[in-house]
């Protein structure tokens, strides 16, 4: 459900896009981010501190983008937002010393070695000024080589829906085939100890005495009568 609430407003400013016109689908864009914001706290318990930030950021540039009739505002939002998410973990990883890569890794229990957390922070990272450098291109690069604005228009539109989440979901497929190999071996270290267990559990059960008395047996077997109709009652 995650997964779904953090595309769900892009998408409603699509399908709004492509209904009305910019303005009204950066209005619904704001009001959609607002549900958002709501949602994490009533179904999840706490507020996402990244969607907040986010929000503070797209108020401010689509507000301006509304009032004053022209897209610019929103366009260069996109540049900045995630120029601010790649510098933050720069600093995280440079400053702090503590790459913040790395406390998602801590939520979802998978333990990688420093080294593979500081790969993946600096990954993500390049990849936040990469969508920075690359929309700079398509919102104010690309126009500059067209005659036809409103298509340059929907093109950005485009690139900040589809594009950035296609390449979003590419960065994420990178980053699992980084984290396999750590997650086979821990996953190989839990199969051995559970091993390790059973066979210890093994040892303990062959000093038991294996064979039980008659009348044991008889009430053993009286017992499980009683458990199969029981389950027959269900």
């Amino acid at each position: 459900m995650k997964q779904i609430l953090d595309v769900l407003p892009a998408i409603i400013f699509f399908v709004f896009f492509k209904i009305y016109d910019i303005y009204i689908a950066t209005a619904s864009l704001i009001v959609a981010s607002v549900i958002q914001i709501a949602v994490d706290r009533l179904v999840f318990g706490k507020f996402n501190k990244l969607h907040n930030w986010m929000f503070v950021i797209l108020l401010f540039f689509g507000s301006l983008t509304i009032f004053l009739k022209d897209p610019i505002f929103l366009k260069w939002k996109v540049t900045l937002s995630q120029s601010i998410l790649g510098t933050v973990l720069l600093i995280s990883q440079y400053v702090y010393k503590k790459p913040l890569i790395g406390f998602i890794f801590k939520n979802v229990k998978v333990n990688l070695p420093d080294a593979v957390i500081g790969k993946i922070n600096l990954l993500w990272a390049g990849f936040f000024f990469f969508i920075a450098v690359l929309n700079l291109f398509v919102a104010f690069g690309l126009p500059a080589m067209m005659t036809d604005q409103e298509l340059a228009l929907e093109y950005w539109v485009n690139f900040k829906v589809w594009g950035i989440m296609a390449l979003s979901f590419i960065i994420v497929i990178i980053t699992g085939y980084i984290m396999t190999p750590y997650i086979k071996a821990e996953d190989l270290a839990a199969l051995k100890a559970s091993r390790e267990n059973q066979k210890n559990l093994g040892s303990v059960n062959e000093n038991e005495p294996e064979e039980q008395s008659e009348g044991s047996v008889c009430e053993n077997t009286q017992d499980l009568k009683k458990d199969n109709e029981n389950i027959k009652l269900f």
